[in-house]
């Protein structure tokens, strides 16, 4: 069954006026290391899902470096689990060191038919079960990069793979039904350990992503795509009033302008 919060469960599907096809069991997952100020950030994403999740149910994967304190921290409001890098260092940014950027793969580990990913800069705004209604396996939203893509490029490693060209996924916030994550384990944890061109020439490296595409492509994954209501982009302008996830930092005082200003319609 979906272990929800009781006092949110009834509430839950209350809204949901169709049955959760092929739903038994939701797993909300996070990848973090001790990198910067990801695990704070991560601490409060975590506490925003407590509020229609249970604490076994929010899967913490704990890469290197790591460290006893920040994992006692993540303990308390999450099921920590100690996991090795599987992919290599790489440069998200030009003349940046490399770094692991792709561990996001470990959600693929998760045993439960649906998993839910979140980024450590997300908010939690409203319950993500009510998103599970629809026939897909594959949900995300179409990364703000597409935009600024070399389509000749993002076009020729799909065609290099004989694959059926789609968008590149933001990764901030995905959901995989059906087992998908565990069918594109192989194929996502292959690409990512391949050398792919960067359809960005003069951005960033979003190798997880690309990766990540690859795999849903070769998987024939059925992907239904995300709007600004279900995923918010803070970097995109967007405040995300009303989203069901909140990504990135919010600048406060355009923040109260925009509450300011939907008073007032």
């Amino acid at each position: 069954m979906i272990m929800l919060r009781k006092d949110t469960l009834q509430l839950s599907f209350q809204k949901v006026n169709v049955p959760l096809r092929g739903v038994k069991t939701v797993k909300i997952v996070y990848t973090v290391a001790d990198v910067g100020n990801l695990v704070k950030l991560a601490l409060k994403s975590i506490r925003t899902v407590r509020k229609f999740f249970e604490k076994e149910d929010i899967l913490v994967y704990y890469t290197r470096p790591r460290s006893e304190r920040n994992r006692k921290k993540l303990e308390k409001y999450s099921t920590v689990i100690e996991a090795e890098t599987l992919t290599e260092p790489f440069s998200f940014r030009k003349g940046s060191p490399p770094q692991y950027y792709g561990e996001k793969v470990h959600l693929c580990e998760v045993d439960a038919d649906t998993v839910i990913f979140l980024d450590a800069d997300t908010k939690v705004k409203r319950n993500p079960i009510l998103l599970l209604v629809g026939d897909y396996d594959f949900s995300a939203r179409i990364g703000s990069a597409n935009e600024t893509l070399d389509l000749s490029v993002w076009e020729s490693i799909f065609k290099a793979e004989n694959l059926r060209v789609i968008p590149m996924p933001n990764t901030g916030f995905m959901i995989f039904r059906n087992n998908l994550h565990k069918r594109i384990f192989k194929d996502w944890l292959k690409y990512l350990r391949q050398d792919l061109p960067n359809p960005i020439p003069q951005g960033n490296y979003l190798k997880d992503q690309i990766a990540l595409a690859l795999a849903l492509a070769k998987n024939n994954a059925k992907i239904k795509w995300m709007t600004k209501k279900e995923h918010a982009f803070t970097w995109c302008g967007e405040l995300g009033l009303g989203s069901y996830v909140v990504h990135g930092k919010i600048n406060p005082i355009r923040a109260k302008l925009a509450l300011l200003r939907r008073r007032l319609l």
